[in-house]
């Protein structure tokens, strides 16, 4: 839970125990101790000068975002005040007016009154944002000159409130673009990549790489970084084609008829049509075949063009699938340097990614504690046609993922096919707000483990395809379950 806390408190803990159980307290990180002394500077500068220490957010990060604030306050109007914190004599102004414009992104999300600031205690500088996005300066090197400045005016007729959910307000959904999913944002370059993710950018826009790997488990941004990448490329004038390893799906094609935009499905892709370009990214490379895609990785690297491989290596689809072989090949024809991965999840939200580690291994506690499941939810029937009709009412608001069965024989899985169902191909590198999936009678535990029947498993695993549908999730996730009491037990005690 996120309280807002006094100014004074905080920095008056001394206990390094209670100081550290005091932070988890107010939501914040032992982390953040090290910050203290820049709050302690400007929580007196406050006191100094009467103004209110109370009922301060401190240290707020976005869920799933990672988008940090120093300082948050609210006034029952709705309008808001940030802060941001720092001591170095040589902070540079473009650092300065880059964060504040990145918080101003996202705060205008909640309001239309938003004010930024950043006072450095290093230089006595109050750096503040105006509407037009020009970045001013108030020097109060004594104290006669803070009351004239912008931040105290503020300040001073400022009340401060306690909001019954700071949570509430930040849905993380608001700020998860996709490429495919909300292509129109892609397009006009509304969001942020993480500091993770530029990193690697910065990394692969210097050029003559050669092969870059970007291994990434669901929910790290993964495939907006590398349509980001190939966005500037074309920006830059460059020939780029994005192979995605699946099947195509409306996004694509949308986003193909953009001008420099060259996107196919691996099935479509001839090396050799292609070795004009300066690059090629490959989409979710782990689905490739392992046997055909190091023949088209060698010929892109007997043409000199400089290749992106990402996908994650452990969400395989299929047996054939390369997985994390992808990776090995870069590391022997290359080097172990042009392997970047990507670790930060900033798609999937707390509750489901601990309900989906908890489902294949329910002994998988860690991370679990006061964590509350209600973005998960449970629907059972005992027959499988019940069921397909259930999940047709569900839609739109929700999108069924289904699995993938075989063309040529019959499979259990195809009970619960739908012409209004995506199935685990066709979701490939997509993400939705709210996923509904099936788990059927072929699910049982064996030692706390999720195993599927072998003689009711699928021509692609059953299980593989469990796990690539539900990391498709945002925000809400809901398990229809079909003859299987068992499961049902277990996924309640799991949210219970």
């Amino acid at each position: 839970m996120i309280r807002p806390v006094n100014l004074l408190s905080i920095t008056a803990i001394q206990n390094e125990p209670v100081r550290k159980k005091y932070l988890e307290y107010i939501g914040s990180e032992e982390r953040h101790k090290d910050e203290l002394p820049e709050l302690l500077n400007f929580a007196r500068l406050l006191s100094s000068h009467n103004l209110t220490t109370d009922k301060f957010y401190t240290f707020y990060n976005i869920p799933q975002i990672g988008k940090e604030f120093d300082l948050l306050a609210f006034n029952a109007n709705n309008d808001i005040i940030n802060i941001e914190l720092k001591n170095s004599p040589s902070f540079s102004k473009d650092k300065i007016k880059k964060q504040l414009l990145r918080n101003k992104y996202y705060l205008n999300s909640v309001s239309d009154n938003v004010k930024l600031y950043t006072f450095n205690s290093a230089t006595n500088e109050i750096y503040f944002l105006l509407d037009d996005d020009t970045l001013q300066v108030d020097l109060v090197d004594n104290s006669s000159m803070f009351p004239k400045s912008a931040l105290y005016k503020n300040l001073k007729n400022f009340e401060n409130v306690e909001l019954e959910s700071i949570d509430s307000l930040f849905v993380p959904s608001k700020f998860l673009v996709s490429p495919f999913n909300d292509g129109d944002r892609f397009l006009n370059g509304d969001y942020f990549l993480t500091n993770e993710q530029e990193t690697i950018k910065k990394i692969i826009l210097k050029g003559n790489f050669g092969m870059y790997g970007i291994p990434a488990p669901a929910g790290t941004g993964k495939t907006l970084l590398v349509y980001d990448i190939a966005k500037q490329f074309i920006k830059d004038g460059k020939k780029v084609c994005i192979v995605h390893v699946g099947q195509l799906n409306k996004g694509h094609l949308e986003l193909s008829n953009q001008p420099g935009w060259e996107i196919v499905s691996i099935k479509d892709f001839l090396p050799s049509r292609f070795s004009s370009f300066d690059s090629v990214i490959f989409d979710e490379i782990q689905h490739a075949n392992k046997h055909k895609i190091i023949s088209i990785l060698d010929e892109l690297r007997n043409f000199g063009i400089d290749t992106i491989l990402a996908g994650d290596p452990k969400q395989v689809i299929d047996n054939q699938d390369i997985g994390k072989e992808y990776i090995s090949y870069i590391e022997t024809n290359y080097d172990k340097k042009n392997v970047k991965s990507l670790s930060r999840r900033i798609r999937t939200n707390k509750p489901v990614a601990s309900f989906i580690k908890r489902l294949f291994n329910l002994k998988d506690t860690a991370g679990s504690e006061n964590i509350l499941y209600d973005h998960i939810s449970l629907a059972y029937f005992d027959n499988e046609n019940e069921a397909v009709e259930y999940a047709k009412t569900l839609i739109p608001e929700w999108n069924i993922l289904n699995y993938t069965t075989s063309r040529f024989d019959p499979e259990y899985n195809d009970a619960f096919m739908s012409k209004s169902f995506l199935n685990q191909h066709k979701a490939i590198g997509q993400e939705f707000d709210n996923v509904a999936i099936f788990m059927g009678s072929d699910y049982y535990y064996e030692h706390d483990h999720l195993k599927v029947h072998i003689d009711k498993d699928s021509y692609y695993p059953t299980r593989m395809g469990l796990f690539e549908n539900v990391t498709r999730t945002r925000t809400n996730l809901k398990i229809i379950i079909c003859n299987n009491e068992e499961l049902l037990s277990n996924c309640i005690s799991i949210i219970e």
